[in-house]
């Protein structure tokens, strides 16, 4: 373990954000883990921060879902977006020449991501078919149960009942995640690491 974090580069740059960089000899190809605030508790609930993570690939206001599909398809380049009780995760792989714009893409879903209203509407329809399956999912319930005893109302182990996850997806538009999302994301909070064919110096300066 003490070998392997030496070989970690850490730099923090101007505007607040923090890079971590570990080289292996992986033929050109990186893989990138990257956080930022904007979890389930900043959002007050698991279902519509889950919403919010997954509508970021799902068009921005210069690229529609298919543009951004195509684009990462262009550089054989993987990256999704996930959420924890504390930060907004995204994740990937890429060949490291293809890395600036990668990174372009990433901060403009991060930056300007447009959530449209049809996706929306899909992607909502596909919780609540989620949410009712696991309305039946004896083992899910009784994890949520056991959770609201041992744990007091805004603690990160505290779960939602089915019923409240789905008032709050419900009723939530397009309009109220862009608004939510412009207050909670703040790129200070940025952590990002990269391993694999990748120097410090050049993921520090795209």
């Amino acid at each position: 373990m003490h070998m392997y974090t030496k070989l970690i580069k850490e730099k923090k740059v101007a505007w607040g954000a923090k890079v971590l960089v570990t080289y292996f000899p992986t033929k050109g190809s990186v893989s990138f883990v990257g956080s930022i605030k904007g979890g389930t508790r900043a959002w007050g609930s698991s279902e519509l921060a889950r919403i919010h993570a997954l509508m970021l690939l799902d068009g921005t206001v210069t690229h529609t879902k298919k543009e951004i599909q195509l684009l990462l398809d262009s550089m054989a380049a993987s990256l999704q977006f996930s959420v924890s009780d504390e930060r907004l995760i995204f994740s990937g792989r890429v060949r490291m020449v293809h890395m600036p714009k990668l990174l372009a893409l990433v901060a403009e879903c991060l930056t300007e991501p447009s959530f449209p209203e049809e996706e929306l509407a899909v992607l909502k329809q596909r919780e609540l078919s989620n949410l009712a399956l696991a309305a039946q999912d004896t083992r899910q319930q009784a994890s949520i149960s056991l959770s609201r005893i041992l744990f007091a109302k805004g603690h990160p182990n505290y779960d939602e009942t089915i019923e409240e996850s789905k008032s709050m997806l419900g009723p939530i538009t397009s309009k109220q995640l862009r608004k939510k999302h412009n207050a909670v994301i703040d790129k200070r909070t940025l952590v990002f690491s990269v391993a694999g064919d990748a120097t410090l110096s050049k993921v520090a300066t795209m």
